[in-house]
């Protein structure tokens, strides 16, 4: 019977590797590839089926821990529809916990595992398509259904956690909590996400297991968002409980080190005292969203700094570490969630005492930077660089000091530290200080940007602050010196910004052809770090370390550069109405400013179909009319893509409703009937407004389809007259010579 089960099982695994080997990617497999996805159909249903073959053949024990680890396989492919109904539903269907049936080589805590597991799996999935097909969560029922996922975590959670061998589901079921909590938060659904993620504090907490120096840094992850939803929903008091609760946790694990003979190692006492300035420094967020004073929070965080500096076996550079945490912590706590960077007003009282301590603090280390960087510009224009021939010459290269000493202000002063203090000066209208750093971040990312042209590996944090310092400039300049000048300006940094060495991939809608009709018109998160456990679908979600990925800081940039487009757009507004055709004296302009927000909309995805759609049609008809008819089609094909796909979205989110079934193809609430049209009282008029605006794309994009076929046919037809004109005049040639040619010829 052993070697049966032997067999089938390298067979199971076996047909199953096989076909995972040539199973596409959901992502190559959407439903408008025809061929493709009845391909991924085909494939999913011949693992559904050979999962269900050998689940039937196999004995529990030997068939579930196989299915379990192939869901998870299935879970880091992406392909959560197929892990969901193939592997995990299956599993839990089998209710192994409660099951009285005697099942050989599986005890109860197997059971449970296995369950628990199968439970965590199917919430996984269930919201990782909710998230899929609704991102931004605008339909009610996707809220309502990720709510549902969160209670079936906390149920799963809730079986594991009295078993202590089973530490480590919840650990991998925090971090889906997590995942998910953090998805509904960053959508602005804080209050329905915070009672599971603080569940999952309470009960990492209560475990012994979880006592560790290495969970630390996953706790105070959670400890992170639970913070960023209670201030979204202005529940401060209720954070401050949280983060009182969870110091004293820290104090408690600090005296227990205390107690025990052995001294703690440097790494653990540094994890400690990481997590106190983290908590601290969340603190701090608090009670600037509270609009309380900072002093005494303050002198908490940097009392805990100086804890952190002082510890034993940290040296020079922890310490230099822990200052730059705790200044980090002072620049995020300036960036309050209601308050845009774009839309500048005067500070508060608390704004203005944190902003102050602030800058008093980071001085030291920009008068270091800004002599550091003076001193490698003289050096550099005291040594004449090397001749390449052409008259052009190299830069020649720095001295060791002054490299060393240009690398050391760069460390002390990093470029997301200087990019968000410099916002916040721009957001709390301290013109002086922001002035100072826009300057001193031109020059110490000058080399970075003349870099990124030409190295793909670029410094992308480098980047980012030269962007927003280019761009925080140009709106300066546009609210102190309003004027085409500065328009034009602030178009110039934002298609500069695009252009950059910023991931394509972020942007589904293609913004390159945008970047290429403005030539021709001739215009820190920090994710924490999970915990590891073995044989779950949370090891492929878990976040990673702290790192600067390249799509970090784009994600960082998005908001500055929407409010920037939105800002040219609004500014420029009068002069957009002002233009008509493509004769207008400032058509050049407006189609340079209208092709600026057309790319940046595209690249950041804005969430407005109605705008996006207008400016696309008016900035289309201003290339038609000019002859450009490619580049028109091309702008016209986006803008019929996001007037669909915006009012599919509004379909959906009208679901159920009593005019779902004619709101599409009547698309207008002008009707001959009035009983039709009360069908359609329900429709905005901005849905109305959208419906025409489709009309006249698809209008417009037949009319350039017409004459770019005109184009093509009397090219072709020149084409064919001038090779008959050749021909008639060789015929004339060769007379001259041998005489006119008869009939028979």
């Amino acid at each position: 019977m052993a070697s049966e089960v032997i067999a089938l099982c390298q067979s199971f695994e076996q047909e199953l590797s096989k076909t995972l080997a040539i199973l596409p990617p959901v992502s190559a497999s959407k439903p408008d590839l025809h061929d493709a996805h009845l391909n991924h159909h085909r494939l999913s249903q011949r693992l559904a089926e050979s999962v269900s073959y050998y689940a039937g053949r196999l004995p529990v024990y030997a068939s579930v821990p196989r299915i379990l680890a192939f869901g998870d396989r299935l879970f880091r492919l992406e392909q959560h529809q197929l892990a969901l109904q193939a592997c995990y539903k299956h599993v839990r269907s089998l209710e192994l916990h409660t099951s009285q049936e005697n099942l050989p080589r599986m005890d109860e805590l197997t059971r449970l595992s296995s369950h628990v597991q199968a439970c965590f799996g199917c919430a996984a999935c269930e919201a990782a398509l909710l998230l899929a097909a609704d991102p931004q969560i605008k339909h009610p029922d996707t809220l309502q259904w990720l709510e549902q996922c969160l209670s079936q975590l906390r149920t799963a959670i809730a079986l594991a956690l009295p078993q202590e061998r089973l530490y480590w589901l919840v650990a991998n079921g925090s971090v889906h909590v997590y995942t998910t909590a953090k998805a509904m938060i960053t959508g602005g659904f804080a209050e329905q996400a915070l009672p599971a993620l603080i569940f999952c504090i309470k009960a990492l907490e209560g475990h012994v297991c979880f006592a560790a120096s290495k969970y630390l840094p996953w706790r105070t992850q959670l400890y992170t968002w639970a913070v960023y939803g209670l201030v979204d929903c202005r529940a401060i008091e209720q954070g401050r409980t949280l983060l009182a609760d969870g110091l004293k946790r820290i104090e408690q694990l600090v005296a227990l080190q205390k107690l025990d003979p052995v001294p703690a190692s440097p790494h653990v006492q540094a994890a400690l005292n990481v997590a106190r300035v983290t908590l601290v420094a969340l603190q701090l967020k608090l009670e600037v969203a509270a609009g309380a004073p900072v002093a005494p929070v303050l002198d908490q965080l940097s009392a805990a700094a100086a804890a952190a500096a002082a510890a034993p076996g940290g040296g020079t550079a922890a310490a230099a570490a822990i200052a730059q945490r705790s200044l980090a912590a002072k620049v995020e706590a300036l960036h309050v969630p209601y308050r845009r960077i774009v839309r500048s007003e005067p500070a508060d009282a608390t704004l203005k005492e944190l902003f102050d301590a602030t800058l008093a603090v980071a001085a030291p280390l920009l008068d270091g930077l800004r002599k550091a960087l003076e001193q490698a510009t003289a050096g550099t224009a005291a040594v004449p660089g090397a001749d390449m021939g052409a008259g052009e010459r190299t830069a020649p290269p720095l001295s060791s000091e002054a490299a060393a000493a240009l690398k050391a202000a760069r460390e002390s002063f990093p470029y997301s530290i200087h990019k968000g203090l410099m916002c916040a000066a721009y957001n709390l209208e301290q013109w002086d200080p922001f002035g100072q750093l826009a300057e001193l971040a031109t020059a110490r990312t000058e080399g970075a940007v003349m870099a990124a042209s030409s190295d793909a590996d670029a410094d992308q944090s480098a980047l980012q602050l030269a962007t927003a310092s280019s761009l925080l400039q140009a709106l300066r300049r546009l609210a102190t010196e309003p004027g085409v000048g500065a328009l034009r300006q602030l178009a110039a940094a934002i298609q500069q910004s695009l252009a950059r060495d910023f991931p394509a991939a972020v942007s589904s809608s293609g913004a390159g052809s945008t970047r290429q009709l403005s030539a021709s018109r001739g215009g820190t998160e920090n994710s924490g770090g999970g915990p590891i456990a073995p044989s779950s679908t949370a090891k492929s979600a878990a976040p990673g370390p702290q790192r600067q990925t390249q799509l970090a800081p784009w994600h960082q940039l998005r908001d500055l550069i929407t409010d920037a487009s939105l800002a040219l757009y609004s500014s420029a507004r009068p002069l957009i109405d002002g233009v008509f055709c493509a004769e207008d004296k400032e058509a050049t302009t407006v189609s340079e400013l209208l092709a600026a927000c057309h790319a940046a909309w595209s690249t950041v995805e804005l969430d407005d179909g109605e705008l996006r759609v207008s400016v696309a049609l008016k900035l289309a008809l201003l290339l038609e009319q000019d002859g450009q008819l490619m580049l028109a089609k091309e702008v016209l094909l986006q803008a019929k893509s996001i007037a669909q796909r915006t009012r599919v979205e509004l379909m959906a989110a009208n679901r159920r409703g009593p005019e779902e079934h004619v709101r599409w193809i009547t698309a207008s609430r002008s009707q001959p009937s009035d009983e039709i049209a009360a069908k359609l009282s329900g429709m905005t008029s901005s849905d109305q407004e959208l419906a025409c605006l489709q009309v006249d794309v698809l209008a417009l994009l037949a009319r350039c389809e017409l004459g770019l076929g005109l184009a093509e046919q009397l090219g072709r037809a020149t084409t064919r007259r001038t090779r008959v004109l050749e021909e008639q005049a060789a015929r004339t040639a060769q007379s001259s010579i041998f005489g006119a040619r008869n009939a028979t010829e």
